[in-house]
Order: C-alpha cells, then structure tokens, then sequence
C-alpha cells in the first residue's frame, strides 16, 4: 500500500521491517510502574501533520498510530488486521519505544472509545499479560477498521 502523502523519515513504503522491540514487554514495564509520568517534550512524527504532541492528537490518530507500533513490533499472531506494512527505521528504536509508551498512556485516559478500539486494547492487553493470542476474525468489523 503506498500513501498519498510524504513520509517522514521514520516511514515509508514497504518491504516491513519488524522494530527491534519487545511491545508486549514495554507496555507490562509501563502498567507496572505507577510512577510514569509522561515526558511533555516528545513529539509523534505525524506522516501529514508533521510533529505533533501527543495530548492534542485525535483519539483515532492516537489508537491507529498506537496500532501500527504494535503491528510492526509483535508476532504473526498477534497482530490487528490490518496489517500494512511500512518500513520503520530500526535506527530509531528508541523514539519507537518511547512513542509507544506515550501513545498508550494518553489513549488509556481517554473516555471516547469506540468499541472496536476496546476490543483492540483488550486483545494487546492480553497479549502484554503473557495470554499470547491470534486476532479474532470479525466480519462486523467496520470497514473503516479493515
């Protein structure tokens, strides 16, 4: 899948690279330490929006971005369809580790979840806790979601 705007230098068009990040291990440390606190200076690298921080992103820029980390980082399995693959700079391990922890933290104080995107963080939920499981197929799935 190619996209219609420019990729930042962190994206661009496939082959896929898995990152080089264990999701599952990063959100169990995040859910573990109570003390987190998130670091007001980090900024997503928005494909069309440029850097953006993470508290005024759209719930649905938030989840979907949130959703490619994790897709890009876990097993077959356990990824979401759909899967579209990007190449993802493993240089940038770090900023991916740390986006991952931002995204979710803001998107768990969020109170406007759509269903399907509780039923994805559920399912990464599980997975994180050790229940590795295969996404369920759903053919009432919102095509916006497919």
């Amino acid at each position: 899948m190619t996209s219609n705007h420019q990729p930042l230098s962190l994206l661009s068009v496939p082959p896929a690279t898995l990152l080089d990040l264990d999701a599952s291990q990063e959100l169990r440390a995040l859910n573990e330490n109570e003390d987190f606190k998130p670091d007001p200076s980090f900024r997503w690298k928005a494909q069309s929006e440029g850097k953006l921080r993470v508290k005024d992103m759209e719930t649905k820029h938030l989840f979907f971005s949130l959703r490619m980390i994790w897709n890009h980082s876990a097993p077959d399995r356990e990824r979401v369809p759909p899967y579209r693959p990007w190449q993802l700079s493993s240089a940038a391990s770090d900023y991916w580790k740390t986006a991952l922890k931002e995204l979710h933290f803001e998107l768990m104080s969020r109170t406007n979840l759509e269903p399907y995107f509780k039923r994805v963080l559920v399912h990464i939920a599980a997975c994180t806790a050790g229940d590795s499981r295969e996404w369920p197929t759903d053919p009432t799935s919102p095509k916006e979601h497919e």
